[in-house]
């Protein structure tokens, strides 16, 4: 699905357990560059995680570069200087979700949570252990990339909580893209 119009959702007041990580969302873009468009150089003091559902462009982390196209999903941590650059005959869509991350000041079990003690750890120790990852879309992010946008441009009753769902699912899919590991042991008795 192409979006034609750039949309910015700031200031959204979201916040989500992960694993024992609070997540602050700080705010949600949806870009349609054209074709002269450059972010040049920066970085933040939060994450972001940058999707590009279609067209192509360039990456440059760290004095490397990488290609960009349909399915490239990459993260840059806190102070991880990035640039990107657009293709001219073929400008990208990029879906961008900000985000800090804090621990949980109690190590309490959320009944509605469901994840054992060593999930939540795994979780945690990824999300704070990686500064930058590229990948692709392995995980199938695309639907859940435009749900967040259809929810937000339409509003309906309980959209808040459906796009809290679905950028977690975002966060989730990418942690395990980035993060692989063999099976969690079966706790049940």
């Amino acid at each position: 699905m192409r979006f034609s119009q750039p949309a910015y959702f700031e200031d959204l007041q979201m916040k989500l357990r992960m694993g024992d990580l609070l997540l602050n969302i700080l705010y949600l873009r949806y870009e349609t560059t054209g074709p002269a468009w450059h972010a040049k150089r920066h970085s933040h003091s939060s994450y972001e995680l940058h999707f590009i559902s279609y067209g192509r462009g360039m990456l440059a982390v760290d004095g490397r570069t990488f290609a960009l196209g349909r399915g490239a999903f990459y993260l840059t941590g806190p102070g991880v200087f990035h640039e990107q650059i657009t293709a001219r005959d073929d400008p990208m869509m990029e879906f961008c979700i900000n985000f800090e991350m804090e621990p949980l000041r109690k190590k309490l079990r959320d009944p509605f949570e469901g994840l054992s003690p060593a999930e939540r750890t795994r979780m945690g120790e990824a999300l704070r252990n990686t500064g930058f990852w590229i990948g692709t879309d392995g995980e199938d992010c695309i639907p859940l990339f435009e749900g967040i946008y259809q929810e937000l441009q339409a509003r309906r009753t309980g959209y808040f909580l459906s796009v809290r769902n679905n950028i977690q699912q975002v966060i989730l899919r990418m942690v395990r893209a980035f993060a692989p590991e063999p099976p969690l042991p079966d706790t049940a008795d």
